[in-house]
């Protein structure tokens, strides 16, 4: 007999050694969820994995928002380097919750449940995400939380006490980041599915195990990383396949995957490879960055949008829950009309991506032409693949763009930052030609705003490179697009030939992006260029002397790099592709007509911006001035709603003064502003002022 215990999730936040005692402190809850005993083992597993999906995809999109606010302008090398490394191992631990998610997709698949690709759609999530998504600036605070939700649930061997009681502390730290909510640890999910999984008993039977999508499915050979094979057991992407017509092989690759996951990131045991070991080493090295004095933010918005929001009249006049609401979406409204531009290219390649790879999951078929003359060429799967590559190059080098772009205009050194909206709707059609019309439709919808943006007055961007290869990308992809929404295959003239193809396939087996060891070697050639290049000192497409110097495929460095060790801790050129590179070779390299053109660009990156004025501790302590320096720290909604509910008026600086304790109490507990929380540097900036009464006399 089921009970219904045996479909709840135990949820424990922080963690002391004495449990007792923490639980006296309030920093150890405990919930159990009941799922209801109706809700059957296969359908629990797909609303956890669908949880599962919508955690993996909000953490992913909020590091990836954290390391874009760090700058590394610097003259001091050793700090901009440091900087960068802090940067560089946010935007790895997201490229690792992005395997997780693509996983937990494939997991969807075993059990025959629908693939997700949304966030924070769930009636558990209240309980069960583990904190409030936010979009922010790096921080300690926002750092805190990171390291919190992905700590282990008891001290680990490793720790003594001294280490465990910090990691305790901090948890306090990440309740206030959280407006004073528990940060829940997301292992709880985890070990919730690997019992599912492990106890066919009472969980999964062999029967709800799916047999027959595996070419649906993600495989590690497109989607992974794995430094490796160089012997770097760290910064591994974990893209797990099941691809078994065996259910007891299906289950046990399942809770190798699961547990790996757990280990890597989202359980609750740890390893020198474990997302919170690295979370605990980045706030450490971002703390003592602080404390040098190095300001290594950028003053980015919080939860920036392209949406509109109610005016600071209208908030006032709402109860405080609404008002908050109503807050949330006012304050990060971009409404510098140029950078709203760039941030509405933002979401438009943002939910081609999510599209993408929703599209992608649901299509039976291979990537690559197996024979033939075509033998390599991409088909629309495959094409998919590609394109999510493209949107996160994309992505990327909008969002490197949008952090130094102002949110209002006139601004206050504010940065706009990228808005990760999500489209009103992720669902796609159930007649295929109609998932092509709705990718067709948004591509169409960026052409013509890069049309808009290049055909405007603002010469940055009238000439922006990176805006022109966008333009060529979306006119080419609309062409193949078109023809897919009418039914009809990818045009011929859609595929690269010869010398292209070649290089096309080395481009895309870096996914577009730059290698930072050897470059891509293969872009900006011509034909001849590319044949006469060395590597390590030896051509790198060999020639036969006994046979009038003919290229051949035998023995070129060209093709044993690519089988061996290149591209670098990517997979391999497909076999598809290694086999028409070997063939060209041998045919003597042909060119295409006409013979001496460039083989393929290298993407360019957006016109740089002009360095911003202000900084995230951008202000001097000394001669501060209140309409200057600390007015300017409180926005419209903070004036109303502190007017209203706590009767402090901010634009008297004696109002202010009169109150500081209780103004100083809320700002360092959370409690204020009620939406957000300031940074710690910009308290310590208010709290000297308040310190300092005479600073405002002329």
């Amino acid at each position: 007999m089921t009970r219904a215990s045996d479909f709840g999730i135990r949820l424990r936040t922080i963690r002391a050694g004495n449990t007792e005692t923490a639980e006296d402190q309030g920093w150890v809850e405990e919930l159990e969820l009941d799922l209801g005993p109706e809700r059957q083992p296969r359908d629990q597993a797909a609303l956890l994995l669908t949880v599962a999906a919508e955690i993996e995809h909000a953490l992913m999109v909020q590091y990836l928002y954290a390391a874009y606010s760090i700058h590394d302008n610097f003259d001091d090398t050793a700090r901009a380097g440091e900087a960068r490394g802090i940067a560089t191992r946010l935007i790895q631990i997201a490229r690792e919750e992005m395997g997780h998610l693509i996983s937990v997709q494939n997991l969807l698949h075993l059990i025959g449940a629908p693939v997700h690709f949304g966030r924070q759609h769930s009636p558990y999530a209240s309980q069960l995400y583990p904190f409030r998504f936010k979009l922010e600036p790096v921080s300690k605070a926002t750092l805190a939380k990171y390291v919190t939700a992905e700590s282990p649930m008891t001290r680990p061997d490793e720790f003594d006490d001294d280490k465990w009681e910090r990691v305790i502390e901090i948890a306090k730290e990440a309740r206030t980041a959280n407006d004073g909510q528990m940060v829940r640890h997301v292992g709880a999910i985890f070990e919730a599915l690997i019992k599912l999984f492990e106890d066919p008993a009472c969980g999964l039977k062999d029967a709800d195990f799916t047999f027959n999508p595996v070419s649906l499915q993600a495989r590690y050979d497109d989607w992974g990383y794995d430094p490796g094979r160089r012997g770097d057991t760290t910064r591994r992407v974990l893209v797990a396949e099941f691809t078994s017509q065996n259910a007891a092989v299906l289950r046990s690759s399942a809770l190798e995957a699961l547990k790996e996951i757990s280990e890597q990131g989202e359980g609750f045991g740890i390893s020198t490879d474990s997302h919170f070991q690295r979370f605990l080493e980045i706030y450490d090295d971002f703390d003592r960055l602080q404390k040098t004095g190095a300001s290594i933010v950028r003053r980015l918005a919080t939860n920036p949008s392209i949406g509109g929001g109610s005016t600071p009249e209208d908030i006032g006049s709402a109860n405080l829950a609404d008002a908050l609401e109503a807050s949330e979406m006012q304050r990060g409204v971009i409404t510098n009309g140029r950078s709203r531009r760039w941030a509405m290219l933002f979401n438009l390649r943002y939910r081609l991506l999510l599209d993408f790879l929703a599209h992608y999951m649901r299509l039976d078929q291979s990537n690559y032409v197996s024979d033939g003359p075509s033998r390599g060429d991409r088909t629309p799967r495959g094409l998919l693949l590609i394109w999510a590559f493209d949107q996160m190059r994309h992505i990327k080098r909008i969002a490197e763009k949008l952090v130094t772009l102002p949110q209002k205009d006139p601004h206050d050194g504010t940065m706009a930052g990228p808005p990760f909206q999500l489209p009103f709707t992720l669902a796609l059609p159930d007649i295929g030609a109609g998932r092509w019309r709705v990718h067709l439709d948004v591509v169409k919808a960026s052409q013509i705003l890069v049309t808009r943006m290049r055909d405007g007055t603002e010469p940055k961007d009238t000439d922006d490179p990176f805006l022109e290869d966008l333009a060529f990308w979306d006119a080419k992809v609309i062409s193949i697009l078109s023809a897919l929404s009418a039914g009809n295959p990818v045009p011929d003239n859609a595929h690269p030939t010869e010398f292209r193809k070649v290089v096309q396939s080395l481009e895309e087996a870096v996914r577009g992006f730059s290698i930072d060891v050897h470059e891509n070697f293969w872009t900006n050639r011509t034909r001849k260029d590319f044949v006469e290049l060395h590597m390590f000192n030896r051509p790198i497409i060999a020639s036969d002397p006994e046979n009038d110097c003919r290229f051949t495929s035998e023995g070129s460095q060209l093709i044993g790099v690519l089988g061996r060790t290149m591209p670098r801790f990517r997979p391999l050129i497909p076999p598809e592709r290694l086999s028409y590179i070997q063939g060209w070779i041998d045919r003597q390299a042909p060119d295409n007509a006409p013979a001496g053109q460039i083989g393929i660009a290298h993407e360019r990156i957006p016109s740089p911006e002009d360095a911003p004025a202000v900084t995230a501790a951008g202000f001097a302590k000394s001669g501060l001035k209140f309409e200057r320096d600390i007015a300017p720290m409180f926005r419209d909604i903070d004036r109303v709603l502190v007017k209203k509910f706590i009767g402090i008026d901010l634009n008297d600086p004696n109002d202010i003064r009169a109150h500081a304790g209780e103004l100083v109490s809320r700002l360092e507990a959370g409690r204020l502003p009620y939406d957000a929380n300031w940074p710690c540097e910009k308290i310590e900036l208010f709290k000297h002022w308040i310190d300092n009464t005479t600073q405002d006399q002329e």
